[in-house]
């Protein structure tokens, strides 16, 4: 189903175990990561997400 809407993502949770997880991933490897979570909103019939927070990206 497509035009579904997120107001609260956070593409860069990397679902670490606290927030000092967030920086554990080399900046780059961190975008491939918020990268992937978009793919995956996209994929699943997203087709606006508001990104509440980001930690690298």
């Amino acid at each position: 189903m497509s035009g579904l809407c997120d107001v609260h993502t956070h593409f860069s949770w990397n679902n670490g175990a606290d927030l000092d997880g967030l920086g554990a991933l080399p900046v780059e490897k961190h975008l491939l990561f918020c990268i992937e979570s978009a793919r995956t909103y996209i994929d699943s019939g997203y087709t606006m997400c508001l990104g509440a927070a980001s930690a690298a990206c």
